[in-house]
């Protein structure tokens, strides 16, 4: 899968280093941001929030899934060259 994943990047973004940050910029015409709260509020603050997030991110993954291959990138940091997975 790591592999698949590796390929389809390298072919789709010419080697361009995975940096969420810096996608916005290089690849302008392909770059989203969905603001999931209401007035673009950043960060839920209890339960209700979480759950709304969720429920936009479902919308908007439902609409996208029918149209084709969706890739997620997910801003993650490390001082180890060893990817981890995600802590819950």
């Amino acid at each position: 899968m790591i592999k698949d994943i590796t390929q389809f990047w390298q072919s789709q973004f010419n080697g361009f280093v995975p940096e969420a940050d810096n996608l916005k910029y290089e690849f302008k015409n392909r770059w989203v941001r969905f603001h999931s709260l209401p007035e673009s509020k950043r960060y839920p603050e209890n339960e209700q929030e979480y759950l709304e997030i969720l429920r936009r991110h479902n919308v908007v993954l439902q609409d996208l899934c029918g149209q084709g291959n969706v890739l997620v990138v997910l801003p993650e940091y490390s001082d180890s060259s060893v990817p981890t997975k995600p802590q819950n």
